[in-house]
């Protein structure tokens, strides 16, 4: 508060947290922090989706460059370089991440990129088709995450930087959408040392 005001920013201070996973639990574990409406919507994924883990072993370009396309579609512009998704498709053929594609009658309808390191996995972008979000596209992509990395031997799955209250009223209504989506996977909430300024 006393930084807002010596700034003179027509901004709010939000608080950023970090919402890891322990994978040192079994995979029943696991499944009984997720939030229970949700294990219908994984379970509508698994049974309508075509999914498909990408690593080394399989990951070509047209695959992560029909991600990139996905993702400039629903953005409706291109947010960063086409260098960058070179790097993350170099990060994969290099063995520390992988991608996860969602196919739906045919069509690729969502896809989720995630790092792997040090025992960590981390859920770094992903692209939806936004005329389907009436269906749940991301759920069975990020619990199929969870499981690849502890079967990759990652410690942590780290869900990304969320807030800690849905229902604060400060945050807009694609913001408490994404607290309301990560939360539903369980884990628990790390301080993220990062201040996030919006504008009014």
């Amino acid at each position: 508060i006393i930084c807002e005001k010596l700034l003179k920013l027509s901004s709010k201070l939000k608080n950023l947290y970090t919402k890891t996973i322990d994978l040192n639990k079994k995979e029943f574990e696991l499944k009984q922090e997720i939030r229970k409406s949700f294990h219908s919507l994984i379970n509508w994924g698994d049974k309508e989706l075509d999914l498909e883990i990408y690593d080394k072993k399989n990951i070509t370009w047209d695959i992560m460059n029909s991600f990139r396309k996905l993702h400039i579609k629903e953005s409706q512009r291109e947010t960063r370089s086409i260098r960058t998704w070179e790097k993350q498709f170099e990060a994969i053929k290099c063995g520390v991440a992988f991608c996860i594609t969602a196919k739906l009658k045919g069509n690729l309808v969502s896809a989720a990129f995630f790092i792997i390191s040090n025992k960590l996995c981390y859920y770094f972008s992903s692209a939806s088709n936004r005329s389907l979000f009436e269906k749940p596209l991301n759920h069975s992509i990020i619990w199929k995450a969870i499981l690849e990395s502890k079967k990759r031997g990652a410690l942590l799955f780290d869900i990304g930087a969320t807030y800690f209250d849905e229902n604060d009223k400060d945050l807009s209504n694609k913001e408490k959408n994404i607290v309301y989506f990560k939360e539903g996977f369980g884990g628990n909430y790390t301080f993220n040392p990062f201040v996030l300024y919006q504008k009014y």
